[in-house]
């Protein structure tokens, strides 16, 4: 949540149609979301943590795509939704 933070107060009006809902409500790609929420690892490869971990960014990037559409879904991501 820290670095969401942080690029909310770099670029104030850029996040603005983000989190504030209005006329120009922006639609968020998959892409976009995964900048906001970036995923790094805690342990280094081969660990069962690790595994874990990258089952849980697998099943993130999906539901992503599927959110997008990329699995025959019909929704486009509003971080309203989301959030």
């Amino acid at each position: 949540m820290h670095l969401v933070h942080k690029e909310i107060q770099a670029h104030p009006s850029a996040m603005r149609t983000l989190f504030v809902a209005g006329e120009e409500t922006c639609a968020l790609s998959s892409e976009q979301m995964e900048a906001l929420f970036p995923f790094s690892f805690s342990t280094p490869e081969g660990s069962n943590r690790r595994r874990h971990e990258a089952i849980v960014h697998s099943h993130w990037r999906e539901y992503l795509l599927y959110l997008e559409g990329g699995y025959d879904a019909v929704c486009t991501i509003y971080m309203q939704n989301v959030m």
